[in-house]
Parts: structure tokens; sequence; C-alpha cells
């Protein structure tokens, strides 16, 4: 604080010859905006960690709110991270400095390569604005680089920037585990005397059973053996919920759609005996209002509704964000890929 006052008298005097007020003026005006950008900080994490709990990667006793309806315990955990980050360091302003440009330039890559993709992984999702791939590679250059050039100027800072993202990544990759933790330390606590493992296995039953009762949703655009089969499997592999309604929309009910889905819903329970599946037909068109119509009658969040990536930018006709946090889980196979793969469209047309 003293060397900031001292740089700030100093600039005030240069600029307006000598007059220690602008300096004071100069310093305030500082304070406010360091206070803003920590305001915003604090305001940005928690929409963060908010949707990283609703979607499972993080623990779920965070979004407790009190009276007001803030998240205290995800205020009071990025206030215990900044304060220890600030202790470890002494209060170093220059190796905070170092330490932040590491992570945002870290940030920015990520962006860059995120966007490169989902450039190529979902091509067909509608959006307003599109990145050219020199763009994308130019900014991804020019941040990797700028990153480099920040650890060759100060190396001793990434081990700061690494020690606070094994704890995070950590964190997260536990929460995905967790269920896989819960069935080991059950077989181990059972090897035990009743009264030791009597209370501990009633709360990881509990647990587990918390974990795999909640259901999803998935939004099917027609009747397709291996889209629903690649469907189910991400599920398999990436949620815990083992109940998946399979949701189909059309404003023309009953379709053919409608007609083979139940024998391939059936044809998917024998392959995927772990899933419990229902079917639900809508008859609308698949629309922000349907999509949330939907999620209050299933009682399913709308971060837990997934769909397929459309075949073509034509044919979702609204914007992805107006969905309200359906996620995109697969690539829609289209008629001409149909076409070119004669094994699964003849697997199609037989269980159909």
């Amino acid at each position: 604080e003293d060397m900031m006052g001292i740089a700030a008298d100093n600039i005030g005097k240069a600029i307006f010859g000598g007059s220690p007020v602008f300096g004071q003026l100069i310093a305030i005006d500082a304070t406010l905006v360091l206070a803003g950008s920590t305001l915003t900080s604090f305001i940005g994490v928690s929409g963060m960690v908010k949707r990283l709990c609703l979607d499972g990667c993080l623990p779920g006793i965070l979004l407790a709110e009190n009276r007001r309806g803030s998240n205290h315990w995800i205020v009071l955990l990025f206030l215990g991270i900044a304060s220890s980050f600030y202790a470890i360091l002494d209060g170093k302003v220059t190796a905070l400095a170092a330490v932040y440009s590491l992570s945002f330039l870290c940030v920015m890559s990520l962006f860059g390569i995120g966007c490169m993709m989902m450039k190529y992984k979902r091509s067909t999702l509608p959006r307003e604005e599109e990145a050219p791939w020199p763009h994308c590679w130019l900014a991804v250059v020019g941040s990797v680089s700028a990153l480099g050039g920040t650890i060759a100027n100060d190396p001793s800072s990434i081990r700061y920037l690494i020690a606070y993202f094994t704890f995070v990544s950590s964190l997260v990759f536990l929460m995905f585990l967790r269920l896989r933790l819960f069935k080991y330390m059950m077989f181990f606590l059972m090897r035990t005397p009743p009264w030791m493992h009597l209370r501990p296995n009633n709360f990881l039953k509990s647990a587990m059973r918390k974990a795999t009762v909640s259901p999803l949703a998935y939004f099917t655009p027609d009747a397709s053996l291996s889209a629903l089969n690649k469907a189910l499997c991400y599920i398999m592999e990436n949620e815990h919920g083992k109940y998946v309604h399979v949701c189909y929309f059309s404003p023309n009910l009953p379709d053919r759609t409608s007609q083979e889905l139940p024998r391939v819903i059936s044809l998917l329970m024998e392959v995927h005996p772990k899933l419990r599946l229902d079917l639900c037909l809508v008859n609308s068109a698949l629309t922000p209002e349907a999509v949330k119509h939907l999620s209050q009658r299933l009682e399913v969040p709308r971060n837990f509704m997934l769909m397929p990536c459309p075949s073509s930018r034509n044919e979702l006709l609204h914007d992805l964000q107006d969905f309200g946090g359906v996620r995109v889980i697969t690539h829609a196979i289209s008629h001409k890929e149909r076409m070119t793969m004669p094994v699964r469209a003849s697997l199609d047309r037989k269980y159909s």
C-alpha cells in the first residue's frame, strides 16, 4: 500500500505539476477499480461454481443458500483460496501478477482450443458469430507464445499455478469417481464388525442412491438404433443417473418414428440392462417453451437434458442458449452418412 501511494504520488506530480492532491485522487481511483474487479471475480466464480455443482462436477453442498439467496459456501471457499494464495506469496505484488498472467493466458489458450474443437466436432450448431480458422490459429499461437514468455520470465510462478490447479482438478476428478469410491469403501467396511460398518454403510448407500436416481432426458430426432445406442453409451460412461427418458418431439403425432420407437427402446433395454428407459412422446416441435414445460412435468432439470448435434444448421430453429442449459452430447447421423454406412443402416432397418 505504501508503494502504491508513493507511485500514485509520483504520477500525480509528473502529470499535474507536483500537487500531491492529484496523486491521492489517483490512489483513490485505483482502489475503487480494484474493489470493482474483486467484486466481479466473486460474482463470476459464484456463477461458475454453481454451474459445476449443478452438473455434478463439484459437491452439491456448495449450493446451500442463505436468507439473502447467495451461495455463502462458494463465496467463503473462493475467499479462502484467494487469501491462502496471498499468504503463500507473502503479498508480493510481482509474484501475484505473474501467476495471474499465467492463469489468464491459460484460459485464453483454452478458449482458442475450445473454439477449434467446436468448429471441428460441432460445425452444424447454429451460431451468430463464426471465427475463421486462421483467426483461431493466430489466437492460440499468440496466447501460447505469451504463456511461454511469461514462464521464461518467472519460472517459479508456474509451481503455484500447478499446485492450485491440481487441488481443484483432483476435487472434480473425485466427484466423477465418487460412485466407484463408495463401492470400494463399502466392500472394505463389510469386512469389519457390524457395529463399525452399519452406520457408514447406510450413509454410503443413501449417497449412491441419491446420485443414481436422478433422471436424465434425451431428445431423439428419429428411431435410429445406432444413434440411440451411441447416446446411451455416452450416458453409461459419463453420467451417474440410470433412469433415462427418451423424448421424441413432433407436432404430427402419431407418425412413423413414434411407432418404431417402442420396439427400438425395448431392444436397447436388453442391450443396456443397467439402464431404465422410458419413452416420452411430445406432441410439439422442439422449442424452448416445450422443453421448459417438459422439464417441469418430468421433474428433470434442463442441464440434465441431452440432445444430439443437429445434422445441419437449419435443423435447429432456435439458439442453443434459449433451451436453458440443454447439453449437446453426440453427433447426429445424417441421411447422407447413413447411405455411406450400409452395415449400420441395415441394422437400423432390421430392428425397426
